[in-house]
């Protein structure tokens, strides 16, 4: 498949278009070297790129279950079965909780991240 890269770098039209990605990068690295006096790919940018968080939601609801399983611990064989439920249910109230910070620490990162590329 077909990779195209263009040089964001301002003023520079540069594009090429190789036959695989490391072709791509090879005659990047040459171009901004060369024209630009750089050794840093992040003045590159493939054209189809897809950011993760326009993945992130299918990824997370393919490989996101909300099944349990089963363990018994040695810790708990002395506990009462009502014990047992009451200690599973804080446990998957506290990851759903570590869940949804992560997801807002992501979408913080990103957001910082997109404003940074702005200025």
């Amino acid at each position: 498949m077909a990779k195209r890269w263009s040089c964001v770098e301002a003023g520079c039209t540069w594009t090429v278009v190789t036959a695989d990605s490391d072709s791509a990068v090879r005659a990047a690295q040459e171009h901004i070297a060369t024209v630009h006096g750089s050794f840093e790919l992040e003045e590159m940018i493939e054209e189809g790129f897809v950011p993760w968080a326009s993945k992130k939601g299918a990824i997370l609801q393919k490989y996101t279950t909300d099944q349990t399983v089963g363990i018994m611990a040695a810790f708990m064989q002395g506990m009462t079965a009502l014990q047992r439920v009451q200690m599973a249910l804080t446990l998957s109230t506290n990851r759903c909780a570590d869940a949804r910070q992560l997801a807002r620490r992501d979408d913080t990162e990103a957001a910082a991240r997109a404003g940074a590329r702005r200025r």
